[in-house]
């Protein structure tokens, strides 16, 4: 009998588990992203105004075809991303890990990018954003997708 609890038990909780893991991969899609650029049709002048602020990272996806991907729900690390009109500062658990000078660059499909004097995985990649999420979207050169929820308007 302990046996088959201890069974059932296991089964649950793995449904469970995958369950909210679905839930959350499910959220960080990058159909939607691709879809919501679309829509938005952003130029270089509103990417750079919608950039600028306090971004918390939420989630990391990465090869499509690899279920390694990280959110908070899967790491204790909390990382900041403030962006200003030139600067950008990277935090990790509140201490500075990366600062540099920045500005966009055009990529493909009407996209942009980040020029970084000095390069970070974390925020290289095309600029996607949906709602209060931002992508920067590297997958697609054998990267990773990072996202980031503004900490001024977002909520997870």
């Amino acid at each position: 009998m302990k046996l088959a609890n201890t069974t059932l038990l296991v089964v649950l909780v793995w449904f469970v588990a995958c369950d909210n893991e679905d839930a959350v991969t499910s959220k960080y899609n990058f159909e939607d992203f691709w879809n919501a650029h679309v829509e938005q049709r952003k130029d270089s002048i509103s990417v750079k105004t919608s950039l600028i602020g306090t971004w918390d990272w939420v989630f990391t996806r990465c090869c499509p075809e690899s279920n390694q991907n990280q959110g908070r729900l899967t790491s204790n690390e909390n990382v900041s991303v403030v962006i200003d009109s030139q600067m950008i500062e990277i935090l990790r658990d509140g201490n500075l890990e990366h600062s540099t000078k920045w500005q966009l660059e055009s990529k493909a499909d009407g996209l942009f990018g980040l020029e970084m004097e000095s390069f970070n995985s974390l925020i290289s990649g095309r600029i996607l954003f949906k709602d209060n999420i931002v992508l920067f979207n590297n997958s697609h050169l054998d990267g990773v997708d990072n996202y980031f929820i503004n900490r001024n308007t977002g909520t997870e």
